[in-house]
């Protein structure tokens, strides 16, 4: 009934065998199987919740799903470390920054690759706007502004181009 449960993901089950013949050292394995995977889920839960201080417990140089995991947790650190690098360059206004996504494989490297594209997007229109101001305060009127933006962004340009009209 135990081992039943245990196959149906219910690692919370004790197993209690009070023999030390073959059966008994059977289950005394079991047992270290089963704690093996309550650490597991420990780890995967303490991860889910955002803790990535959490230290997974490797019980030895082939423990392949610990040391998965230890793997995994070092590399959702390193994109933690990465995007608060640029959240700090971006508040710090220098915005010329980007993450280096090629250190990272997979769908890890398409978000940091996203991270990258959205502050380009904003990066690029707001560069033309300055530079438009900055012509405009020293007299120069520029051509009006025939790239096509989007949403906000269109708002500002259009704007600008009114200023341009206006002058």
């Amino acid at each position: 009934m135990i081992l039943s449960k245990h196959v149906l993901g219910n690692i919370n089950q004790d197993i209690e065998y009070g023999f030390t013949d073959e059966i008994g050292q059977m289950v005394s394995s079991f047992k270290k199987v089963i704690q093996l995977q309550k650490n597991v889920a420990k780890a995967t839960e303490e991860i889910s919740n955002g803790n990535l201080g959490f230290e997974v417990e490797v019980v030895s140089e082939k423990d392949v799903v610990g040391n998965s995991m230890v793997n995994m947790l070092k590399t959702l650190n390193e994109i933690s470390t990465e995007i608060n690098i640029i959240i700090e360059s971006v508040k710090n206004g220098e915005l010329d920054k980007r993450s280096a996504s090629d250190n990272f494989k997979g769908g890890w490297q398409g978000i940091i690759e996203g991270i990258n594209e959205i502050i380009e997007a904003f990066v690029e229109p707001l560069n033309v706007n300055s530079e438009y101001l900055d012509l405009i305060s020293k007299g120069d009127l520029p051509e009006k502004i025939t790239r096509e933006y989007k949403g906000d962004f269109k708002n500002i340009m259009n704007n600008l181009n009114s200023l341009i009209d206006s002058m």
